[in-house]
């Protein structure tokens, strides 16, 4: 049996029948992780920060979706304020005097809109394309997320299972120089269930995992073992 424990107390374990002789069991959060026995891979000083991490990225992506879908509405509110001025003008206006767009009448149906949605209930709705009041998030496409010294992939791996919901991350690349930390990654995707959600970019037969989703967003992980420099600034050009 798989002992269970909060992450700021990281154990480590051997119980579980199918871990392999020289692999110890650590669990952190929702993840499991295997680890060569008495080869530094963990480190538990950093719980905390990883904990402190996966709270402040579940914010950030909380409060960029939310001003996306106000950039949605206020398109949408400028847009009637255009049609009503048009109008206006084709009503025959007086002459010489053209209709003004009232950017404080904008702000304010802005302001009122964004007081009437429950956010928390369309954040935590977990839909990939959901309407409020006319506005659609389909052009969201969540946040992408590179560990780029992955070590073993713990944060990245507690990324993909803490993050919530789905929609709010789009992907979480998880990448080391080192084989063999991206090889240890790897096993603990497969040991965790994930494998669905994986690209090796190292497999040059790699298929993509979309072709085993279904028609909700699934977010994806993409395994690579290159330069983490390289890697960070070639991201920045997506």
């Amino acid at each position: 049996m798989t002992q269970q424990h909060d992450s700021h107390n990281p154990i480590t374990s051997s119980s579980k029948n199918d871990i392999p002789t020289n692999r110890q069991l650590i669990t952190e959060g929702s993840i499991s992780m295997l680890y060569p026995k008495d080869v530094v891979f963990y480190n538990p000083v950093q719980v905390q920060n990883r904990d402190l991490s996966i709270i402040m990225i579940q914010m950030y992506a909380e409060r960029h979706y939310k001003r996306m879908m106000l950039s949605i509405q206020k398109k949408k509110i400028l847009k009637n304020e255009r049609e009503k001025m048009k109008n206006q003008k084709d009503g025959g206006s007086k002459k010489g005097k053209k209709p003004q767009m009232d950017m404080k009448e904008v702000e304010e149906q802005l302001s009122i809109y964004e007081q009437s949605v429950d956010w928390k209930k369309v954040i935590l709705s977990g839909k990939n394309a959901c309407t409020i009041d006319g506005g659609s998030d389909s052009s969201f496409k969540g946040i992408r997320i590179l560990d780029a010294l992955a070590a073993s992939g713990l944060r990245s791996l507690r990324y993909y299972k803490e993050l919530m919901p789905t929609k709010l991350i789009d992907s979480i690349t998880i990448n080391d120089l080192d084989e063999a930390a991206v090889d240890l990654a790897k096993e603990n995707i497969e040991y965790n269930d994930l494998i669905h959600a994986l690209q090796d970019h190292r497999d040059d037969n790699n298929q993509s995992a979309t072709t085993n989703h279904n028609e909700a967003h699934q977010r994806e992980i993409h395994l690579k073992n290159e330069d983490a420099t390289h890697l960070m600034y070639m991201s920045r050009q997506k």
